[in-house]
């Protein structure tokens, strides 16, 4: 089977490269006999070091925008699976056609929640008019895509029930599996130097949008101190995606007057993001909205301990090795700091269960899930006539793209 990948975004995130290095390398290692791999890539992205079975195309003249994206599904892609004569397409973008299936058969995720949880972003002050619309177009498209493609990789079984509202049957063509821990995790994380002057912190780690929570977990801290003095600091960091959040969030601690106590970080360098981590007292994961967290993924896989929000997916991510909290109600994130803060003994188990937890998140089960829906969608495009690779006849489509073969 010849099985074409594609992660060709227009513009992607360093998060969403990493996402894609990872995913694609596990496929790649977990291929039976026979099987290929093809990834196509923004040539202003390439893969730095693509691994063995593993064939990079570098695509050209890719544009931002909805318009675009659907060019793409419609025209460009399916003159390159054409070309490439692709039993199975996996379309990491979520974004696919029903001219797709023509010419391969078809696999597709969604790697966005957020458009199904519009309730909870308004309740966070997060869902302006325009932010609105944008997630109502990316719902809809998700959904039609759901529903055409002949099967869907997702990554939480909350994913699965929420498309499962929209798209019937979807169930019975779905594989999910969890993402695993990041490679970047260091194997020894009492050797990294104490961040934070040796002082005890809470911290807080992701990219700082409405959603996150944080104001109420500034809140939570407020009330957490009047009960106890001594806690430790809390520490914010990451990608400040919201600015306007941002400020609200530095007006809160000035309001709480809370400026010795609660501070920004900002972004972090990828190589000081496990010392901050491993070192915390507690590492405080508030969402009221997430896809597959990665951030929570790093914790688990440097021992770290946590405390998250208990709804899916994020008490999916973690199982057992968590204290969680309702993500609502700053009096249950003020216990849980508290306790934490308090019992030594439970910070120590909740190392032991994370490390646990980790053992059980592989990248492999992702490449084992992604082949798995491969062959699914290969015996749905033969059964409505599609042929096997290498029986198909030219095309006066055409494609721009710069080929680079993996050693």
């Amino acid at each position: 089977m010849l099985l074409v990948f594609d992660a060709a975004a227009p513009r992607p995130s360093e998060g969403g490269c990493r996402l894609r290095d990872h995913l694609t390398t596990a496929v790649a290692r977990t291929a039976a006999a026979g099987d290929e791999l093809v990834v196509l890539v923004n040539q202003a992205a390439p893969i730095p070091r693509p691994p063995a079975g593993m064939r990079v195309v570098e695509c050209c003249d890719l544009s931002p925008g909805w318009v675009a994206r659907s060019q793409w599904a419609r025209q460009q892609l399916p003159a390159l699976l054409h070309d490439l004569s692709a039993d199975v397409v996996f379309a990491s973008s979520g974004i696919i056609s029903s001219v797709m299936k023509r010419h391969a058969g078809v696999v597709s995720t969604v790697n966005n929640m957020l458009p199904f949880t519009l309730n909870a972003l308004r309740e966070c002050g997060g869902l302006t008019a325009r932010s609105w619309l944008t997630n109502q177009l990316q719902k809809r498209v998700f959904i039609h895509s759901s529903r055409v493609a002949d099967a869907m990789v997702l990554h939480s079984e909350h994913a699965l029930h929420q498309l499962a509202r929209f798209t019937p049957g979807v169930v019975d063509r779905s594989f999910v599996c969890l993402t695993g821990v990041p490679e970047r995790i260091s194997k020894s994380p009492q050797q990294l130097a104490h961040p934070y002057n040796h002082r005890p912190y809470f911290f807080s780690f992701s990219v700082v949008r409405p959603y996150k929570n944080y104001l109420r977990l500034i809140d939570a801290y407020a009330q957490a101190r009047q009960r106890d003095a001594d806690l430790p600091d809390l520490v914010f960091a990451g990608l400040p995606k919201s600015p306007d959040y941002v400020v609200q969030m530095l007006n809160r601690i000035q309001q709480l007057q809370l400026r010795d106590h609660v501070h920004y970080l900002g972004s972090l360098a990828i190589d000081e993001i496990p010392a901050w981590l491993y070192h915390a007292t507690a590492n405080y994961f508030p969402s009221l909205v997430e896809t597959n967290s990665v951030v929570q993924s790093e914790m688990l896989g440097i021992g770290a301990v946590q405390a998250c929000s208990d709804i899916p997916p994020m008490n999916e991510v973690v199982s057992d090795a968590a204290e969680l909290f309702d993500p609502r109600d700053c009096d249950s994130m003020a216990q849980t700091m508290i306790r934490l803060a308090r019992d030594e003994t439970r910070r120590d188990e909740l190392r032991e269960l994370s490390l646990a937890r980790a053992e059980q998140l592989s990248w492999d089960h992702c490449g084992e899930a992604i082949w798995q829906a491969a062959r699914h969608a290969q015996e749905k495009f033969v059964a409505r006539g599609g042929s096997r690779r290498g029986q198909g006849t030219d095309s006066d489509l055409t494609s721009s793209v710069a080929v680079n073969r993996a050693a």
